[in-house]
């Protein structure tokens, strides 16, 4: 494999590589539940993500109600996906509300089959383009690095 993009917060061993985006988490929903404020989410589904299996920021309800100020809340409770792109789909189909990166939804985000309800974020860690050490100057890889570093600008 020449060029890869990693999820983290980098260095990567091995490879040289460059940030494409800083990643926000965020709870996004269908807009057919209506929510549009903190009370809603009080009675709202939250879906969660188990799915992470190392140490990165994760998509998390405990944080994001702490950091939100919201109570009221039992962020252990609704169905759980051992996906993100499952639990994604679940909110597309209106079974509740959940906690994803922005990047990853961002087509969704809009065609409008998704909202973000709230403007509170949690920080995620960073999307890097990365290539083996001594290919960062091959026409090619500089092509596609540029082609995905102007991609993620219009995001």
């Amino acid at each position: 494999m020449d060029a890869a993009i990693r999820y983290g917060s980098g260095p990567f061993p091995g490879v040289v590589s460059v940030v494409l985006c800083a990643d926000l988490l965020t709870p996004l929903c269908s807009p057919a539940l209506g929510i549009s404020n903190l009370d809603d989410l009080r009675h709202s589904t939250l879906i969660h993500i188990d799915g992470r299996s190392r140490p990165t920021p994760k998509p998390d309800w405990f944080r994001w109600c702490a950091q939100a100020g919201v109570t009221g809340v039992n962020p252990e409770a609704g169905p759980r996906f051992p996906d993100s792109m499952l639990a994604v789909q679940a909110a597309i189909a209106g079974q509740g509300v959940v906690i994803v990166s922005r990047v990853l939804v961002a087509d969704a985000l809009a065609a409008g089959v998704l909202e973000e309800p709230f403007s509170q974020s949690l920080a995620g860690d960073a999307y890097h383009f990365a290539c083996a050490t001594g290919l960062e100057q091959r026409a090619d890889i500089i092509a596609l690095r540029t082609w995905l570093q102007t991609f993620v600008s219009a995001l």
